[in-house]
C-alpha cells in the first residue's frame, strides 16, 4: 500500500469511529441509558448496585442542554455553551411511573449534566393531593400503595425496619408486635420544601397542595409563597421575597404569579427512608429525562 492509500485508509477508520462514537452518544444521551442504582435512588425494590434501562423516548426526547460533550469519556462537557430547554414530542408521564429525572435540587451544573434520581410520579400538572397518615390522596381520590413500596416499622422494643406492607401484616399474624412510625400530624417539620412552616405539616401529612401546571396562576399570598416559592425562584429563574406581607416579584411589589412550566410532586418507594418531593419539591419538566423500565 502506497503512502497515501494507507493515510486514506487510516482517515477512513478514524471518521467511521468517530462516527460510531457520535451515534453512541447521541443514543446514550436521547434514546435509552443503563442506570446502576445507587442507595440514594434505591426505588421499586431493587437492590443498590441494580442495573435498570431509562427509556428517554417514552415522554418525548429531550435535546441536551450542553451539546457540546463526551459522555463516553466520564461526562466532560463545555460549559460555555449553554441551550435551553426543549423536547421533541411530548408525552406527559402516569400517576404511578417510575421516573428518571435530574436532580431538582440546587447545583452549579447545567441541568442535564446533575445526577439521575428515580422517583416514582405521585402527581401530575394541576393535581391536588394530600398525604394523610401515610396514605396518598390525589384530586379525592385514595392512591394505591407502590406494590414493592417499603415503609418504617417498630419491631416489637426499640428496633425499626423498612417493611413491605403485605410482609408487616404476615409478622403481626405470627404474633410479633409492629406499630408503624410517623403517620399522624403532630409536629411542623423545618426540613419540608415549604419556605415558611406550616402547622402539622410533616413528612407523613400534607394538606391540599396542588401541583404547579403551565399557565397556572396563583395569588402571592403567605400560603402561596410558602408552597411555591423554590420552584418560581429555583426553576423559573425569578426572585421572591416577602416584606411586611407584600411579596415581590424580580423586585416589583405583585399579587399574582402564572407558572411558566409543568411540574410532578413524586414520591420514594422506601417512603420513610428515601428523600423526594416532600423534602426538595416539584420536579420540572425540564429535568425529567424518561420512564425506568420495571420489567
Amino acid at each position: 500500500m502506497t503512502a497515501s492509500g494507507w493515510k486514506r485508509s487510516l482517515l477512513s477508520w478514524v471518521l467511521a469511529a468517530a462516527a460510531g462514537l457520535l451515534l453512541a452518544a447521541a443514543f446514550r444521551s436521547m434514546v435509552a441509558q443503563r442506570y446502576r442504582l445507587a442507595s440514594e435512588s434505591m426505588e421499586a425494590g431493587l437492590p443498590r448496585g441494580a442495573v435498570v434501562w431509562v427509556d428517554k423516548t417514552a415522554y418525548g426526547i429531550r435535546l441536551p442542554m450542553t451539546p457540546v460533550a463526551m459522555p463516553l469519556l466520564g461526562e466532560p462537557y463545555w460549559d460555555a455553551l449553554r441551550l435551553g430547554y426543549h423536547r421533541l414530542g411530548r408525552a406527559r408521564p402516569r400517576r404511578g411511573d417510575l421516573l428518571a429525572f435530574n436532580d431538582p435540587q440546587d447545583a452549579p451544573s447545567p441541568i442535564d449534566k446533575r445526577p439521575l434520581l428515580l422517583r416514582r410520579c405521585a402527581a401530575l400538572p394541576g393535581d391536588t393531593l394530600s398525604i394523610l397518615g401515610k396514605n396518598l390522596w390525589v384530586n379525592g381520590d385514595l392512591q394505591a400503595f407502590p406494590e414493592r413500596g417499603l415503609l418504617l416499622f417498630r419491631l416489637g422494643g426499640d428496633s425499626l425496619a423498612c417493611l413491605e406492607p403485605d410482609s408487616a401484616q404476615r409478622l403481626a399474624q405470627r404474633g410479633i408486635r409492629l406499630e408503624r412510625v410517623g403517620g399522624v400530624p403532630g409536629h411542623s417539620d423545618t426540613s419540608l420544601f415549604t419556605a415558611l412552616r406550616f402547622p402539622f405539616w410533616n413528612a407523613d401529612h400534607i394538606e391540599g397542595l396542588v401541583v404547579p401546571q403551565r399557565g397556572m396562576s396563583i395569588p402571592l399570598d403567605a400560603r402561596h409563597y410558602s408552597c411555591y416559592r423554590h420552584a418560581i425562584v429555583r426553576h423559573e429563574g425569578h426572585q421572591l421575597e416577602m416584606k411586611a406581607g407584600q411579596c415581590f416579584l424580580d423586585g416589583q411589589a405583585s399579587a399574582t404569579y402564572q407558572f411558566e412550566q409543568d411540574y410532578f410532586f413524586v414520591l420514594s418507594d422506601n417512603r420513610d427512608a428515601i428523600r423526594d418531593s416532600r423534602f426538595w419539591g416539584f420536579v420540572p419538566e425540564s429535568h425529567v429525562v424518561g420512564r425506568v423500565s420495571e420489567d
